[in-house]
């Protein structure tokens, strides 16, 4: 993706799949809660989602979120206590330990960082998960 300004900034909201605003009692800086599907990429054909229906999606697999749009997106959004990065399927990013750490160093208060997987890659969401865990500085929780 281009430094394009709007451009590049309309490509981003589209990245972003949904963005909760929840309310408690003591209500946080809003917001607090973000949902990012940072792949379109899937090795799973669930009747569910879908998202292996979508004909264009193989095509935009080179147009996905980076690390540093990821770094420019969350900049903006610090008070960030609860962020889930989904998809498709987040851990066939071979950069999700780079994008766990973008996370961590735009949202000091982030707990948990949560993906969202079909859980069909048992070993490499296993490996993946503690190379955050133990080398990702402000990554303590990692919800599954």
């Amino acid at each position: 993706m281009g430094n394009n300004g709007l451009g590049s900034v309309l490509h981003m909201a589209r990245a972003i799949a949904e963005c909760h605003l929840l309310w408690l009692d003591v209500r946080p800086s809003l917001p607090y809660r973000l949902i990012i599907n940072i792949t379109n990429n899937c090795n799973s054909r669930c009747l569910t989602c879908g998202i292996w229906r979508d004909p264009g999606a193989q095509e935009r697999l080179a147009e996905e979120l980076t690390p540093a749009e990821l770094s420019r997106l969350l900049a903006n959004v610090p008070n960030l206590v609860w962020l889930t990065l989904g998809g498709g399927e987040p851990f066939l990013r071979r950069d999700l330990p780079e994008m766990a750490a973008v996370a961590a160093a735009h949202c000091p208060a982030l707990t948990p960082l949560d993906l969202s997987t079909n859980g069909l890659l048992g070993k490499r969401v296993e490996e993946m998960t503690a190379a955050m865990l133990c080398g990702v500085a402000g990554i303590e929780q990692v919800t599954v």
